[in-house]
């Protein structure tokens, strides 16, 4: 058996549709995988590194949508929302939990008097 995926064209066609999407500033690691007459897709799109998981999550649905509805060669598309471009990573750092964070924090505050008093915590890994 042999493994094939889109063709020059196909990827062209693809990249451009990706690329016009509102809110992708980037993709990267796409990849295709042919099955039958059909492709699956995958794709790592960047978003704005402020916007939150569900308007995040909101741009690659639109992203899966256009490619889906533009090109019926496609039977899937497997998007992944990274708000930085993490393309050169090969190493990922794995940071403290939300839990950890919040009791070390919880640790770091107690004494103070602190006015207003904390209510929401709000963590942005980069």
């Amino acid at each position: 058996m042999v493994d094939t995926g889109a063709t020059a064209e196909q990827l062209e066609e693809i990249t451009n549709t990706i690329a016009g999407v509102e809110g992708v500033e980037a993709y990267h690691d796409l990849r295709t995988r042919r099955m039958g007459q059909r492709l699956l897709v995958e794709v790592h799109v960047l978003v704005g590194s402020q916007v939150t998981v569900s308007e995040g999550h909101m741009t690659g649905d639109r992203a899966r949508a256009d490619l889906m509805r533009n090109h019926p060669y496609i039977s899937e598309v497997l998007f992944h929302v990274d708000p930085e471009d993490d393309a050169s990573h090969h190493e990922k750092t794995i940071l403290p939990s939300r839990e950890e964070l919040l009791r070390r924090l919880e640790q770091r505050w107690q004494g103070l008097d602190m006015e207003p008093p904390v209510e929401r915590v709000n963590f942005h890994y980069l």
